[in-house]
């Protein structure tokens, strides 16, 4: 539309990173995934003006070990993860949402600006189960 993406559409980038999914005056806008360039995927969710905004995943594409992970501090989880799921405002992950470890243990909460605040819920791989308010 008028030389801009607008509709449908794919975006490959120099690096092998692409965008598939909805566009609008040239910034990715509706739905779409954001893929790194080995194919898995980065982001799948809701886009606004070029970031994500709304509900979404977010995967990681390197896990590290987590080796002597303190559940109490979620904010200092480095690459020790797998997936988000959950809602993103401006690229952070602010509202409801799933953090899950990548050795399986869940912890679901609410987040602000990317940072844990609240109550929320840590499942083990074993199956326990520890609630807290997390600040």
């Amino acid at each position: 539309l008028n030389g801009k993406k607008h509709g449908q559409g794919t975006l490959v980038y120099p690096n092998g990173v692409y965008y598939q999914g909805e566009w609008e005056q040239d910034e990715m806008n509706g739905y779409g995934c954001l893929y790194y360039a080995s194919n898995k995927p980065y982001y799948c969710g809701q886009w606004k003006n070029g970031s994500f905004n709304g509900k979404g995943t977010f995967h990681n594409e390197i896990r590290g070990n987590l080796a002597g992970f303190d559940y109490q501090d979620f904010n200092d989880i480095g690459k020790q993860w797998a997936t988000f799921q959950g809602t993103f405002l401006n690229d952070k992950k602010n509202g409801p949402g799933i953090l899950t470890l990548s050795n399986g243990e869940v912890f679901e909460a609410e987040w602000k600006d990317n940072i844990v605040e609240g109550r929320g819920v840590f499942r083990t791989v074993d199956q326990e189960v520890i609630k807290g308010i997390w600040i």
